[in-house]
């Protein structure tokens, strides 16, 4: 049986893009101009906490060289995609299912 996670994503969001402060483990996503959600970082784990538009998710780091992050819904602990990075440009790539 497949589950389904439904984000209520506003549509004039084009892009997301998130700041971490200098001497702080989290983050905060931006878009539109407007903080949308966050996410809490614990550099001992390969996971992570994190909120976007009131839904919460886990955020696990797999791979070494190619590094990827599958995201999974915290509630339904469905796997909704994956961000996978690209370090030569310094950006990342969200593919979600």
């Amino acid at each position: 049986m497949r589950r389904s996670v439904q984000i209520d994503i506003p549509e004039n969001t084009h892009s997301l893009s998130w700041t971490k402060d200098a001497f702080s483990l989290n983050y905060s996503i931006f878009g539109n101009g407007q903080i949308v959600g966050k996410i809490s970082d614990k550099s001992i784990d390969r996971s992570a906490k994190a909120s976007l538009y009131g839904e919460k998710f886990i955020f696990e780091t797999e791979g070494f060289i190619k590094t990827y992050i599958n995201i999974f819904h915290i509630n339904s602990k469905t796997e909704i995609g994956r961000i996978e990075f690209e370090l030569i440009r310094s950006r990342a790539k969200i593919n979600l299912n």
